[in-house]
């Protein structure tokens, strides 16, 4: 079944709505903490501190940590940008690797060049997933989702 249709799902301004549910009614938990929060430079110390939060609030609750995708070619300094998506994704990996309930995902293969870039055809900014892109990503975490349970 779908996730997306079938489930809450939160975006980061929606954290303190997470955190009020009922445990009893959380399946997972699907953590994508990315590109729109580049503000913070990726700061791995905040998305820990969510997860852990997390973590304690819905104990039994498997928590999908998505690898965050890269820029693209296009993007202005994408070059030193994807440097620090790489460096982030691998201390978030490591991070998850401590914790039997926090699983990393990496379900960028349907929308990355082999060269490590956001493909260009995916993305009109540089940034953010088309609908077609984002339809192809969504699928390949469905399955690597499925996988794990």
């Amino acid at each position: 079944s779908d996730l997306m249709e079938n489930n809450d799902l939160y975006c980061g301004e929606q954290y303190d709505r997470l955190m009020e549910q009922n445990p009893e009614q959380t399946k997972a938990v699907y953590f994508y903490y990315g590109v729109n929060d580049y503000a913070d430079w990726f700061n791995i110390e905040y998305a820990k501190r969510l997860l852990s939060d997390i973590r304690r609030k819905l104990p039994d609750s498997p928590v999908y940590v998505l690898k965050v995708l890269p820029f693209s070619t296009q993007y202005a300094n994408a070059k030193n940008m994807n440097k620090q998506v790489a460096a982030y994704n691998k201390a978030l990996e490591k991070y998850c690797s401590a914790d039997d309930m926090l699983i990393f995902i990496d379900a960028s293969a349907p929308v990355v060049t082999k060269y490590g870039n956001l493909k260009s055809s995916y993305t009109k900014d540089g940034l953010h997933l088309t609908k077609t892109a984002c339809k192809k990503w969504w699928t390949a975490v469905q399955e690597e989702v499925e996988k794990h349970r």
